[in-house]
């Protein structure tokens, strides 16, 4: 699994990359103990796609928030985004 930041993972199976959000640690009801527990986001066929997946979700809780905001705001976002993954992509 590959870690993006706090929050968001992307992990893979035999097709697909597969972005999730991190939930914390849950108690798994069959053994009793703790576990941590993701919310699958979507199926990639590629890093790239999930990646855009990440930034189509983060724009859409920015968007979708409670707050008026401009399109230079979106566009900050969007710029910040991408700045975010250009960066995670150099350091690691």
């Amino acid at each position: 699994m590959i870690k993006i930041n706090e929050k968001y993972f992307i992990d893979a199976d035999n097709n697909n990359f597969v972005l999730k959000e991190y939930l914390g640690k849950r108690l798994n009801k069959k053994t009793n103990e703790k576990e941590d527990a993701y919310e699958i986001w979507g199926y990639y066929n590629t890093i790239e796609s999930a990646l855009k997946g990440l930034v189509k979700r983060e724009l859409r809780k920015f968007i979708s928030k409670q707050e008026i905001n401009s399109l230079n705001d979106l566009q900050q976002k969007i710029d910040d985004l991408h700045k975010f993954i250009a960066k995670k992509l150099k350091n690691e």
